[in-house]
């Protein structure tokens, strides 16, 4: 099975593209990617766009208090640019 791929970073110029080719999805998946975007609200934003309104998100990410509380520290990297405070 294929996949098409595109070698960019994500936001709502990439969205733009995606769903012009494509249209929009019935599920996104971004998993482990948030820490690693320096734009988050482009980056959220895109991912808004790629969804159909009755669609399902799904992102994965560390949550601080998680590592803070369970010493995970070795889930730090110098990568990452953010860590979320929310538990959902």
């Amino acid at each position: 099975m294929e996949f098409p791929t595109k070698c960019k970073f994500f936001g709502v110029k990439a969205a733009e593209e995606i769903i012009e080719e494509f249209g929009q999805a019935n599920v996104v998946i971004a998993r482990n990617v948030l820490p690693h975007v320096a734009n988050l609200h482009d980056f959220v934003n895109g991912l808004q766009m790629c969804l159909q309104e009755e669609g399902l998100l799904v992102i994965e990410f560390h949550y601080a208090m998680i590592i803070y509380k369970e010493l995970h520290y070795d889930s730090i990297y110098h990568e990452h640019l953010c860590y979320s405070r929310w538990k959902v």
